[in-house]
């Protein structure tokens, strides 16, 4: 049992680190190969756009073919993907690259969590899905400060060849391992089982995990916008965005690893977390100039990620059998991508639309309030309407 967990808690430390690392580098790597400002964009956008795709289809392979193989086949297809970036000389190349590894990593996410969600069963949801939503707050730090650190000092080729090295070690110890738990009958018991899988998509959209998909929509959402707005915020210094992004990931996991995520009810969780988060961009856009109360605001920000992921994971997990189980988190994993690339593109849009002028007075982050807000609100309402977990 205890290999049952570790090896889906692995498949995400690994799958978070690689997603990070790329946060990280991979608009200075396509500015090094003297990409346009417009391809950079593209660069960056085509990784979760076909992540996003990815996401829905691995979701119905994962309940037809089981967990262990289609996780195994993503993680050794990233492995020579990611290695690939190291020989690039042109946009055009990296941007097929990007396109080639969103779809590959798409089944690591759903997959890994489809197999904590098969062990589970009938035991402590919100327990286990805090521990490991501290995990991939652990790998936030840990990828975000060792890609700055690696390709500061090595070079920015280095990160991704690391990144691929992680990734093969995971495949092979997955490759190794993964026998021994599916004997233990924890995952992927039952091929036969998967295989009678014919439900759609439809099926993993029921009431109580609309609440889980909306709400990691609208709180990646954030995540995108601080990840491509918040350097204008620290006008490009890179110490303090670190910091910022640091404090966010260490508040989130206390909070993660705490008793409040197994102890309070998981919708209430979520709208608090939701409101959090909407308080975190109104404390920004009220002091843009004032670097303590960003960091006051990165707090904010952290506490409520860190009661509305492990939250929304639970839901999915003690609300799906293992027939819409892949599907589910597919779709879940899919909104969180989406949300992503609306967040960090929709203020460019605008300030496209409108002209600068129209953001000196911090705009991006007020609408992100609105958002964030109306997102906490229509869950109240819709978990009351349902009667939801």
């Amino acid at each position: 049992m205890a290999l049952g967990y570790f090896l889906p808690r692995l498949i995400l430390l690994i799958s978070f680190i690689d997603l990070f690392f790329h946060f990280t580098t991979i608009a200075r790597f396509a500015e090094l190969l003297q990409s346009s400002s417009y391809m950079i964009g593209v660069i960056v956008a085509i990784y979760s756009i076909s992540n996003f795709a990815g996401n829905l289809i691995s979701g119905i392979i994962l309940d037809r073919w089981g967990r262990i193989t289609p996780v195994k086949f993503g993680l050794f297809f990233s492995s020579i993907t990611v290695g690939s970036y190291y020989f690039v000389n042109s946009s055009i190349q990296l941007f097929v690259l990007r396109l080639l590894h969103g779809v590959g990593s798409s089944v690591l996410v759903p997959g890994a969590y489809a197999m904590l969600g098969d062990i589970l069963k009938n035991r402590n949801h919100g327990r286990v899905m805090g521990i490991t939503g501290g995990i991939i707050a652990f790998s936030a730090i840990l990828g975000s400060l060792a890609a700055g650190l690696i390709s500061e000092f090595i070079s920015v080729r280095s990160v991704f060849m690391i990144d691929s090295i992680l990734l093969f070690f995971c495949f092979i110890f997955l490759l190794i391992y993964s026998n021994k738990v599916s004997q233990s009958d924890t995952i992927d018991s039952g091929r036969e089982f998967f295989s009678k899988s014919n439900n759609s998509l439809l099926d993993a959209l029921g009431n109580k995990l609309i609440i889980s998909y909306t709400s990691i929509f609208f709180m990646s959402v954030g995540v995108g916008l601080l990840v491509g707005r918040l350097s204008l915020v620290f006008e490009d210094n890179d110490m303090y965005r670190g910091i910022s992004f640091t404090i966010y990931a260490l508040v989130a996991l206390f909070v993660m690893i705490s008793p409040i995520v197994r102890n309070y009810h998981k919708t209430n969780l979520i709208i608090v977390g939701l409101f959090s988060l909407s308080l975190s961009f109104l404390i920004i856009a009220l002091n843009t100039n004032n670097f303590i109360w960003v960091f006051i605001a990165m707090i904010m920000f952290g506490l409520g990620y860190g009661a509305l992921f492990p939250s929304v994971t639970s839901i999915v997990s003690e609300n799906t059998d293992k027939s819409i189980r892949g599907k589910s988190y597919g779709i879940l994993y899919a909104c969180y991508s989406i949300g992503v690339v609306v967040g960090s593109n929709y203020a460019g849009l605008l300030e496209l639309l409108f002209g600068n002028d129209f953001f000196n007075n911090g705009f991006e982050f007020y609408l992100a309030f609105v958002i964030l807000l109306l997102g906490a609100v229509f869950t109240y309402y819709f978990s009351k309407l349902n009667n939801s977990v």
